[in-house]
């Protein structure tokens, strides 16, 4: 192969680098909280490593601040909520969301 042909070949192959998109999948949570079986221990809240659950202000018929998802795009998707609720009231849903950029 020429020189000529060599840098012509270098130069595409730059090129479609260049405008190439590349797609990333994040995880995402989705927490559903039984609001009314959650006696407000807390456990969840300490354990969320994103920081996305917080014992709600209101209280439920029981009479507990129960816990509530405060940063719904913060949540990974981890289920340790749901893992150490002792009254299994947490379930987390995982979603796939790609996103595009390019470089």
């Amino acid at each position: 192969m020429n020189t000529a042909n060599q840098k012509n070949g270098l130069a595409h192959q730059c090129h479609s680098l260049v405008l190439r998109a590349v797609h990333h999948t994040i995880q995402q949570g989705v927490i559903d909280i039984n609001t009314e079986r959650c006696k407000g221990c807390g456990l969840c809240v300490a354990t969320c490593p994103a920081q996305t659950l917080q014992l709600s202000a209101l209280v439920n018929k029981r009479g507990y601040h129960y816990s509530t998802q405060i940063a719904e795009a913060h949540c990974i998707g981890c289920a340790s909520c749901a893992l150490i609720c002792p009254d299994a009231c947490i379930s987390v849903y995982r979603t796939s969301l790609t996103h595009r950029t390019s470089i």
